[in-house]
C-alpha cells in the first residue's frame, strides 16, 4: 500500500523545498510539488491520482474529479481523462469548461473574430465586385453577342396610298438572365467598345436565316438593314458584296445609315459607289435630327430618306418640325428620293403625311415590332 503526503525538506538552508512523497514499503518517492503548481495549469479543475485494481489514490488536484467525470456530471467534450506512457497507473483527470476557455483566451478569440470579419468583407467584397461586372452593360454585351442574347424583331413598312406591306425594317433586341437592354443602352455601348461590325455581322446572318424561311414574303420584298456610320468610314461594309446570302437574297436590301454620328462623305462617297452597284439601295435614316446637310445628301447618292419619328409626333401640336415636313418633302423630290415617315400611330398623322406627298409609312397604326414566327402571321393575314 502506498502513502501519499506533503513535506518541506531541507536540503540547503534557509531554502525549504516543498515536495510530495510517495511512500511504498522501504522505498520513497519524492516528487517536486512545482509539477502540479496551478499557476502553470490552465485549467483548476485537476487531479492526479494513482490507480491499483479498483482503488484510486487521490495524488494532486481537486479530490474526486475523476469519480465526476465517470459519473457524467460534465460534457465529454469538456473532460479528458489520460494515464502514463511509462507507467499506466498514475493518471490525471482534466476539466475544462467552455466559458474559461474563451475567457482565457479572450484577445485571440477578438482577433480571430476580426480576423473572419475581415476575410469576410474581403470575399463579400470580391463576389460583388464580380457580379457587379457580370452585370455591366459592356460585360453583357460582350456575352451577349457570343451567347445569342441579341435577337432581331421586325416592323412593317407600308404604301401610304395603296395601304399594301411593300418591306420591314429590322430592329435590333436584346434580353439576357439580368433582363433587357433597349436600344439606346445597348447601341452606344457597341461603338465604344468597337463591335458594331461583329454585332453587323451577326444580324445578317440571323436575319437572312430567319426571312428566307418566310415562304409569305414574296420577291423584291424591300428589307432596310440599320449600318453604323464607323462601318462606312472604316470600310467595313466592302465585305457585304462578299456575302453570298445577302447577293442571292430575293429581297431587295436597304442599308439604312443613321446619321446621329459623323460621316465624313468624302471617305463615305466611293464605299456607297461599290455598294450601289453591288445591288444595294441607301437610306438616310432619322433625318434632321444628326449630320445631315444639303452636301451629304447631294453626294452620297441615297435612295431613300427616313423623316424621324419626331417629326411625325410634332403633328398633333403643330410643332415647328412638323411645320418642317414639306420642307423636307422639297428635298426629296429635288434629289428624286423615296422618303418614309417613322413613327406614325394616328389616322390623323397619316392622313397629313399622305397629303404632304410622303410615299411610305412605318409605325404602331401597321403593327408594331414583332419577333419572325408573329411577322410571318402578320403577312400571312394581310
Amino acid at each position: 500500500m502506498s502513502l501519499i503526503f506533503t513535506y518541506y525538506l531541507l536540503l540547503f538552508t534557509k531554502r525549504p523545498l516543498k515536495v510530495l512523497i510517495i511512500r511504498q514499503g522501504n522505498y520513497n518517492l519524492i516528487l517536486k510539488s512545482e509539477v502540479f503548481d496551478p499557476k502553470i495549469i490552465v485549467t483548476p479543475n485537476w487531479q492526479v491520482f494513482y490507480k491499483e485494481s479498483e482503488n484510486l489514490f487521490h495524488l494532486a488536484g481537486q479530490t474526486g474529479l475523476h469519480n465526476n467525470i465517470k459519473s457524467n456530471d460534465y460534457l465529454h467534450y469538456e473532460t479528458n481523462i489520460t494515464c502514463s506512457n511509462n507507467n499506466r497507473n498514475y493518471c490525471v483527470a482534466l476539466y475544462l469548461p467552455w466559458d474559461v476557455f474563451f475567457t482565457d483566451n479572450r484577445q485571440l478569440f477578438i482577433i480571430s473574430f476580426i480576423l473572419i470579419c475581415l476575410v469576410s468583407i474581403s470575399c463579400g467584397l470580391l463576389v460583388d465586385e464580380h457580379l457587379t461586372t457580370r452585370r455591366s452593360i459592356v460585360s453583357r454585351i460582350r456575352r451577349g453577342l457570343k451567347s445569342g442574347n441579341f435577337y432581331w424583331v421586325y416592323q412593317p413598312i407600308v404604301n401610304l396610298q395603296s395601304g399594301k406591306i411593300i418591306g420591314c425594317e429590322v430592329l435590333a433586341r436584346f434580353k439576357d438572365d439580368y433582363g433587357v437592354l433597349t436600344p439606346d443602352q445597348f447601341i452606344p455601348i457597341l461603338r465604344q467598345i468597337n463591335l458594331t461590325w461583329s454585332f453587323t455581322k451577326i444580324m445578317i446572318n440571323t436575319v437572312l436565316n430567319e426571312l428566307e424561311s418566310a415562304e409569305q414574303l414574296p420577291s423584291g420584298f424591300k428589307v432596310s438593314l440599320n449600318i453604323f456610320p464607323c462601318d462606312v468610314e472604316q470600310g467595313n461594309v466592302l465585305s457585304l458584296p462578299k456575302i453570298t446570302g445577302l447577293m442571292q437574297s430575293k429581297f431587295v436590301i436597304c442599308l439604312e445609315i443613321t446619321e446621329d454620328e459623323y460621316l465624313d462623305s468624302t471617305i463615305a462617297h466611293g464605299y456607297f459607289k461599290t455598294l450601289i452597284e453591288s445591288g444595294f439601295r441607301l437610306s438616310l435614316d432619322d433625318f434632321g435630327t444628326g449630320y445631315s446637310n444639303l452636301k451629304n445628301l447631294h453626294n452620297l447618292s441615297f435612295h431613300q430618306l427616313k423623316i424621324d419619328r419626331s417629326f411625325v409626333q410634332d403633328i398633333a401640336t403643330e410643332g415647328l418640325k412638323a411645320s418642317m415636313i414639306p420642307n423636307i418633302m422639297e428635298l426629296v423630290h429635288k434629289f428624286g428620293y423615296t422618303c418614309v415617315a417613322e413613327g406614325i400611330e394616328t389616322t390623323e398623322q397619316e392622313v397629313i403625311l399622305k397629303e404632304a406627298g410622303v410615299h411610305y409609312g412605318q409605325g404602331w397604326k401597321y403593327g408594331r415590332p414583332m419577333p419572325i414566327l408573329e411577322f410571318k402571321e402578320y403577312i400571312a393575314n394581310r
